[in-house]
């Protein structure tokens, strides 16, 4: 089976949604709207940090970009 590529050759680029409310999914997974993560201050805490690392994890999993074990 070959590969598909999304893409038209555009040098600008390819872009998925044109709004922030269209949803997309990778690897089968339930296609979601963005998600939103808090920009931390340059002198977050580490209880911050582990917040904010656990939600992007969480948002990479639930757009089915890997598996957390």
């Amino acid at each position: 089976m070959a590969a598909e590529y999304v893409g038209n050759g555009n040098p600008d680029g390819t872009i998925f949604g044109r709004a922030y409310t269209e949803l997309i999914a990778f690897y089968g997974g339930t296609p979601l709207a963005k998600v939103s993560l808090a920009q931390l201050a340059t002198t977050a805490t580490t209880t911050q940090l582990r917040a904010e690392l656990s939600a992007l994890q969480n948002a990479l999993h639930n757009l089915g970009l890997f598996t957390i074990t």
